[in-house]
C-alpha cells in the first residue's frame, strides 16, 4: 500500500512537497483553503514582479530618446489593466499547478486544514463540512500572512498589507511606505516608477538590512535619484485614517498627510489554530515551528516547511524544504543547506546575493580576500543604459573559498545563479577566473569581480 502524505498547504512548499512525494510512490493530499500556489503566486511573487514588468517597461518607454527612438503622444498608466494582466497571469500559473496534480495524481482538497493527531488532518470547507484524513505523515507548509501592527487601522483602502496594494486600481498621488524591507522598497520603485510620490519610512539604519552594507547604501542612492524619499532610523508613532487622507506622525516629530499608507514591516508566522499541539509541534518565541536540517520537528512522521518555520522566508527555499521533507516522509535521507541559498530583490536596480556579507566574513575570523567590479566598467551595461551597481565577490584569501557574492545592477537576480552553482558545487574563486564568459553580456561583471579578489581582474586599475 502506498503511503499516505498529507500537506497541509498548497503554497511553494506545500505544492512541491506534494509533487514530489507523488514522484517517489506516495499517494497525496493537500489541504488548501484559498488558491494553489499560496501567497508567492496569488499575493506575493508573482503579483508583485507583474507589477515591476509593465513600471520597468514604463521607464523604459520614458528613455527611448535616449536609444535613438521617438515617441509620439502620451504614454498613460491604465492601473486596472495592469491589475486585469497581473490576474490573468497569476490564473494561468495556478491551472498549471492543478494540471501537474491531476497527472501527478495528487488529490486537492479545498478547506482549512487543522491537525488532529500526528497521523490525522480535519479539511473543513467553506460551507462548514468537515472531513478527516487519516495518513502516514504530514508536511506542514502553511506559511505567513503580512504582520498587522495595532498602530496601524489597516482597512484595504487607505492602510493597506502587501496583499491589498497589489488590487489598487487607481494609483495613489503620494504613497507612504513604512518599512524598508524587501517588500517596502520593490513597492517603492514600482509605485515611483508609475507615477506615485513615495516615502519610505524605515526604523533601522539602513534599507533591505539583511544585504552586504554596500548594496544597502547603492541602493538607498539609487531610490533617491528616482525621486523616492528615504528616512532610515524613523519610526511611526501615531496615525489617523481620514476621509480625505491619512495623518501620519513619525518619531522625528514631522507629520506627514498622504493619500495611502502601505505597511510592510514583516509577516506572522500561520502556525496556531492548525493544530500544532495536538500533533505535539514544539513552536519557538515568534510562533515558528522548530525544525532541524533535515525539516524534521521531532514528532514522528511530521515535518515542517517553509515560511511558517521562520528560516528562510524565500518562495525557492520553500520548495526546496519541500523536496527535502518529501523525501524524508518517504524514507530518504535529504537535508538542506542553509548557507546555500540565493535572494533576489527586485527593486530599481536589482539584487541579488548569497552566502555571507563582507562583515560577517569578517567577523567570522578568518583572512578574508574581497573583489569589486562597477557595472559602469562593463560594455552590456552601457548598450542596455543601466551603469549603476557593482558585484562583489568575498572569499577566503588563503583557499579562494566563495563565501559570499553580493550584486546590485541589471539582473541581478538572474546574474546570481551562478555563485549559486560555483558555491554548491565548492568551486573556487579561482574557477570562477578561469571559466570563459561571453562577450559582450552582464554575466562579465562577476568573472572581473572575481579576478579583482586575486588581484587579476582585466578591466580594472589595480591599487597601488
Amino acid at each position: 500500500m502506498a503511503k499516505r502524505i498529507v500537506a497541509l498547504g498548497g503554497g511553494p512548499g506545500g505544492y512541491v512537497a506534494a509533487l514530489r512525494a507523488a514522484q517517489l510512490g506516495a499517494q497525496v493530499t493537500v489541504v488548501e483553503a484559498r488558491g494553489l500556489g499560496g501567497t508567492c503566486l496569488h499575493r506575493g511573487c508573482i503579483p508583485t514582479k507583474a507589477m515591476a514588468a509593465t513600471a520597468g517597461l514604463l521607464t523604459g518607454i520614458r528613455r527611448a530618446k535616449e536609444f535613438g527612438l521617438r515617441v509620439s503622444g502620451d504614454v498613460a498608466v491604465d492601473l486596472a489593466e495592469m491589475v486585469a494582466r497581473k490576474n490573468r497571469i497569476v490564473q494561468s500559473q495556478a491551472q498549471g499547478i492543478e494540471h501537474l496534480f491531476k497527472a501527478a495524481r495528487v488529490t486537492l482538497v479545498r478547506g482549512v486544514g487543522v491537525m488532529e493527531s500526528p497521523r490525522s488532518v480535519a479539511a473543513r470547507s467553506a460551507d462548514g463540512r468537515r472531513v478527516s484524513i487519516p495518513c502516514d505523515a504530514i508536511i506542514v507548509a502553511t506559511g505567513s500572512e503580512p504582520a498587522k501592527p495595532s498602530l496601524f487601522p489597516f482597512d484595504g483602502d487607505r492602510v493597506l498589507t502587501s496583499d491589498d496594494v497589489i488590487d489598487l486600481t487607481r494609483l495613489p498621488p503620494t504613497l507612504l511606505i513604512v518599512g524598508g524591507g524587501v517588500t517596502g522598497c520593490e513597492f517603492a520603485c514600482i509605485f515611483r516608477a508609475l507615477g506615485s510620490e513615495v516615502t519610505v519610512v524605515e526604523q533601522a539604519d539602513r534599507l533591505v538590512a539583511a544585504e552586504d552594507e554596500a548594496v544597502s547604501a547603492l541602493l538607498q542612492r539609487e531610490m533617491k535619484k528616482q525621486g523616492i524619499r528615504v528616512l532610515t532610523g524613523v519610526g511611526v508613532t501615531g496615525v489617523d485614517r481620514g476621509a480625505d487622507a491619512v495623518r501620519v506622525a513619525l518619531s522625528t516629530g514631522e507629520a506627514l498627510a498622504v493619500d495611502r499608507v502601505l505597511v510592510a514591516v514583516g509577516r506572522s508566522l500561520n502556525s496556531r489554530e492548525i493544530g500544532a499541539e495536538a500533533a505535539g509541534l514544539r513552536a519557538g518565541p515568534r510562533g515558528e515551528l522548530v525544525v532541524d536540517e533535515r525539516m524534521d520537528t521531532g514528532v514522528d512522521g511530521v515535518w515542517a516547511i517553509g515560511d511558517v518555520t521562520g528560516r528562510k522566508q524565500l518562495a525557492h527555499a520553500a520548495s526546496a524544504e519541500g523536496e527535502v521533507a518529501a523525501a524524508r516522509a518517504m524514507g530518504l535521507d535529504a537535508r538542506m543547506d542553509f548557507d546555500a541559498i540565493p535572494a533576489g530583490i527586485f527593486t530599481c536596480p536589482e539584487i541579488g546575493s548569497i552566502g555571507l556579507t563582507e562583515a560577517q566574513a569578517r567577523a567570522s575570523g578568518r583572512a578574508v580576500s574581497v573583489g569589486e567590479f562597477l557595472f559602469r566598467s562593463l560594455a552590456k551595461a552601457h548598450i542596455l543604459g543601466e551603469t549603476a551597481g557593482f558585484v562583489k565577490v568575498v572569499t577566503d584569501a588563503d583557499s579562494g573559498a566563495l563565501l559570499g557574492v553580493h550584486i546590485i545592477g541589471p539582473q541581478a537576480a538572474e546574474l546570481i545563479h551562478e555563485a549559486v552553482v560555483a558555491m554548491r558545487a565548492e568551486a573556487t574563486v579561482d574557477e570562477l577566473i578561469h571559466a570563459i564568459h561571453v562577450h559582450p553580456t552582464l554575466a562579465e561583471v562577476v568573472h572581473e569581480a572575481a579576478g579583482a579578489a586575486r588581484g587579476v581582474a582585466i578591466h580594472a586599475v589595480r591599487k597601488a
